[in-house]
C-alpha cells in the first residue's frame, strides 16, 4: 500500500466551456452520477466495499474508451491530505485493506474528449473488529498464519482470516506462540514467536517488518544469529522478562524502550551464562501480568533458580531436610504451566513436568511469588504421558489435563481419578483461559486433514464440572469455531 501526499484544491466545474475565438458557447457532454450514498461503512480486512453508480450522459454514452474512471480515498484536511487510489474501474469492488479511520471517498470520471473531470464524493468510515477477541496462531504448510475470532460488544463472533496478510513481514516458518500483553498503563505489545524470529505486531493493524524483530533490541554480543524468544512476560509496571534462545533477559524498570541488555541467566559469582529451559514460572494477577519473583530452570545444573524484576543475575534456592523434593532435581524439564489454582498456605500453583535419565516422569508443584514447595508425584504410569504434547491445569480443582494424538486425558493428582476422551482427530492445542475465565474453562483445538491447511482447524470450549467422584467435562454448545488454520496457539486481545 503506497500513500501519496497531494495538495487539495477545489475546482467548480461548469457544464459549458468558452470558445475564445468567437466567444460563443457550445453544449458539452454532461455526466450525472447517481446511486451514490452520502455515507459508507466497512470493517477492516473483513468487508469488501461494492458500489455500482448509475451514470447518465447528456451526449455520448456508447464510446467506452472515451472515459477514464478513478476511485480514491482521502484522509486529512486543512489543504493537505493523503490520497490512496483504490480502483480504475467503473464499478467499485474494493477489499478493505486500509486501517480504521474516517476517509473521503472520491469517484472521478474523466471525459478525454473535453478534458473535464466529473466528481462525486462520500464519507467512508472504516472500523475494526480487532479491538477485542481471540488471536489464533496457526500453521499452513509450515508457515505462520494468524486468524482472529473477533468478539465485538454485541457478543457475537466474527472470524477474520489471515490478519497478517500484506503486513510488511515475509512469510514466517515454524509458528510457536502468540503473546498479547494487556497492560493499558504502559507499552502493551503483541508478539508472534516463530522459528524465523520473534516480531512485534501493531495491535491495531498488525503491521510489522524486519525493524520489529526483537533481536534488534537485545544488546548481547553473544546472542544467537537466529535469535527468537521462547517466552515473554510483563508485570504491571514496565518490566518485561524474556527467554531468548536459551538465556534469560530482563527489561529493567528504567528501560521503557523495550530493550534488553546482558542476560540475567547467571550467578552473581560468575560472568558466564547458564542455559535455561524455555519457560518462566510466575504468579499471575487478574490481568495475566506477573506478580513478584519468578523461577526459571537452569538446564546446565538441572535445578530451579529465582530472580526478581530488578535482577541482573539469578539465585539458587535453598533446600531443607524433610522437604518433598529438592530444587536441584537432576532431571530434564519437559514442560511448565502457571495456573490460577490456589492451595491454602501456599498460593497460586505452578506445575513442572520433569523426566529423569531412565525416562520416568514426575509432576512438581510449587509457588513462585512466595517461593514454596508443594509436592512431587510420579506420573510415569499415566496413559499417554510419555507422548504428551499439550497440557494445562484447572483453576478450581487439582486436575491436570493433557493430550496425546487425538486423545484428551485427565488426572486428579490428589485423588488419583483419571479421565480419557477420544476426539477422533489430532488435538493441536489445549488452552486454559487463565485471563478471562480463570477457573474451569478450557479450549480444545483439532485439525481435520481431509480439509485444506487453512480451513481444517476447529476450536471447541469445555468446562470442568464440579464432581467430587470423577473427572467430568461438558462441551459448550454455543462456542465452536471452524474454518481455521491448524491451531498452534491462542491469546486474548482486548486493546
Amino acid at each position: 500500500m503506497k500513500w501519496i501526499y497531494v495538495f487539495l484544491s477545489f475546482v467548480f466545474l461548469s457544464s459549458c466551456y468558452k470558445d475564445k475565438g468567437n466567444y460563443t458557447y457550445k453544449e458539452i457532454n454532461e455526466i450525472l452520477i447517481e446511486n451514490f450514498q452520502p455515507q459508507y461503512h466497512a470493517y477492516y480486512l473483513k468487508d469488501t466495499l461494492k458500489i455500482s453508480p448509475s451514470i447518465k450522459f447528456t451526449q455520448d454514452s456508447l464510446s467506452s474508451d472515451r472515459y477514464l474512471y478513478e476511485w480514491s480515498l482521502l484522509r486529512g484536511g486543512q489543504g493537505v491530505a493523503e490520497e490512496y487510489k483504490i480502483s480504475h474501474t467503473r464499478q467499485l469492488n474494493f477489499p478493505v485493506t486500509v486501517p480504521s479511520n474516517e476517509y473521503l471517498l472520491v469517484f472521478k470520471i474523466l471525459d478525454k474528449e473535453t478534458g473535464i473531470t466529473w466528481m462525486q464524493k462520500s464519507n467512508f468510515t472504516v472500523s475494526t473488529y480487532f479491538d477485542r477477541g481471540w488471536l489464533i496462531l496457526g500453521e499452513s504448510q509450515g508457515h505462520a498464519v494468524v486468524d482472529m475470532i473477533s468478539i465485538p460488544g454485541s457478543g457475537d463472533t466474527v472470524i477474520i482470516k489471515d490478519v497478517m496478510q500484506n503486513n510488511g513481514l515475509k512469510s514466517l516458518k515454524g509458528p510457536r506462540n502468540i503473546v498479547s500483553i494487556n497492560n493499558r498503563n504502559v507499552h502493551n505489545p503483541l508478539y508472534i514467536l516463530t522459528d524465523d524470529g520473534t516480531y512485534e505486531l501493531d495491535k491495531r493493524t498488525f503491521a510489522s517488518g524486519e525493524f520489529a524483530n526483537i533481536k534488534n533490541r537485545v544488546y548481547d554480543v553473544e546472542k544467537q544469529s537466529n535469535f527468537t524468544a521462547g517466552d515473554i512476560l510483563q508485570n504491571f509496571s514496565v518490566n518485561r522478562f524474556m527467554i531468548g534462545g536459551d538465556k534469560l533477559y530482563i527489561n529493567g524498570s528504567l528501560s521503557v524502550n523495550d530493550s534488553y541488555a546482558n542476560p540475567a541467566s547467571r550467578y552473581s559469582t560468575s560472568k558466564y551464562s547458564f542455559k535455561v529451559a524455555p519457560y518462566i514460572a510466575f504468579t499471575k494477577n487478574p490481568m495475566g501480568l506477573v506478580q513478584g519473583r519468578m523461577l526459571v530452570y537452569n538446564s546446565d545444573d538441572k535445578r530451579f533458580v529465582q530472580f526478581t524484576p530488578f535482577s541482573t543475575f539469578c539465585d539458587s534456592l535453598p533446600d531443607n531436610s524433610g522437604d518433598p523434593f529438592a530444587w536441584k532435581t537432576g532431571m530434564k524439564m519437559i514442560n511448565l504451566f502457571n495456573s490460577s489454582y490456589v492451595v491454602p498456605a501456599l498460593g497460586k500453583m505452578s506445575y513442572a513436568l520433569m523426566e529423569n535419565d531412565q525416562g520416568s516422569r514426575f509432576l512438581y508443584t510449587f509457588t513462585s511469588n512466595i517461593v514454596r514447595k508443594g509436592k512431587r508425584y510420579d506420573v510415569s504410569a499415566l496413559p499417554g504421558i510419555k507422548t504428551m504434547k499439550h497440557w494445562g491445569f484447572s483453576g478450581t480443582f487439582p486436575i491436570m489435563l493433557y493430550t496425546s494424538g487425538s486423545k484428551l486425558y485427565g488426572y486428579n493428582y490428589e485423588t488419583g481419578f483419571q479421565f480419557e476422551k477420544d476426539f477422533g482427530k489430532e488435538i493441536t492445542l489445549l488452552h486454559f483461559d487463565t485471563l478471562l475465565e480463570n477457573n474451569e474453562k478450557f479450549y480444545i483445538a483439532t485439525f481435520d486433514p481431509s480439509k485444506s491447511a487453512n480451513t481444517g482447524g476447529e476450536i471447541t470450549k469445555f468446562t470442568v464440572l464440579r464432581n467430587p467422584n470423577a473427572i467430568e467435562i461438558e462441551e459448550d454448545i454455543n462456542v465452536k469455531w471452524s474454518g481455521l488454520s491448524k491451531v498452534v496457539s491462542m491469546t486474548w486481545k482486548w486493546f
